[in-house]
């Protein structure tokens, strides 16, 4: 059996990556965060932007057409939404590091940012209630 786990990774990720670019609101607040205008206000609606992207692509991508049997195994969950929101992670921490970076030195401060960790924990609790719904509902989208 093949295994469909990476073409549909590379399609979710594709699919992310576009959203991303398009979405002028995370466009705005890198703009800004890249020019040292960015504010720690602005993390918060630029993770919520990338939420967004991210939950679009997720849900285009795990529908049950492209499932085996229609359905989120936990394999598939696994490696489809946990490397999709470390990308996320990772894009956030990237943009509070900048932002942080030039209060500090507004500021006069010389300390290194200090990134968060990445909530492996919370992202597993995600899947779980992900692949309960799906197999639990005739389809990708939890329905019965």
């Amino acid at each position: 059996m093949e295994d469909i786990v990476p073409a549909l990774y590379k399609r979710i990720k594709a699919d992310y990556t576009s959203r991303v670019k398009k979405n002028s609101t995370v466009q705005s607040l890198l703009d800004k965060a890249e020019k040292g205008s960015g504010t720690q206000d602005e993390i918060s609606l630029y993770a919520r932007a990338l939420g967004d992207c991210a939950a679009k692509a997720l849900e285009d991508g795990l529908k049950a057409d492209n499932l085996p049997d229609g359905k989120i195994y936990w394999f598939i969950a696994d490696r489809t939404i946990k490397p999709l929101f470390k990308l996320v992670y990772d894009q956030v921490n990237a943009m509070a590091f900048i932002i942080q970076k030039n209060d500090d030195k507004k500021n006069g401060i010389s300390i290194k940012p200090i990134k968060a960790d990445f909530p492996a924990e919370r992202i597993e609790s995600i899947e779980n209630k992900i692949v309960y719904v799906s197999m639990n509902g005739d389809g990708a989208d939890g329905t019965r």
